[in-house]
């Protein structure tokens, strides 16, 4: 199921959540690209930790998504300076 996430480009976190507390598993879900890998029984505070975490990185991603995509543009100097003509003249 990750796999075919991951195939179809979508910007998902997935939390893998199991009843076996194995380390091959948890490996591979977390290469395959898992945020976090959970074993049962669940502690729901660490679930609420988690959840928190992965919704603040979310956050910060888009933010410095949206950041560099701003920064890229590259701003004209006539933005910069405005259109007064003592300020076009220095410039």
């Amino acid at each position: 199921l990750l796999e075919r996430v991951r195939a179809a480009g979508e910007d998902i976190d997935v939390l893998m959540i199991t009843a076996h507390e194995d380390m091959v598993t948890a490996v591979s879900a977390m290469k395959a690209g898992a945020y976090d890998y959970l074993v049962k029984p669940l502690d729901l505070d660490q679930i609420d930790l988690l959840l928190e975490r992965c919704l603040r990185e979310r956050s910060l991603r888009r933010r410095v998504h949206h950041l560099t995509a701003e920064a890229s543009e590259g701003h004209e100097l006539d933005q910069l300076v405005g259109k007064d003509p003592a300020m076009i003249g220095i410039y």
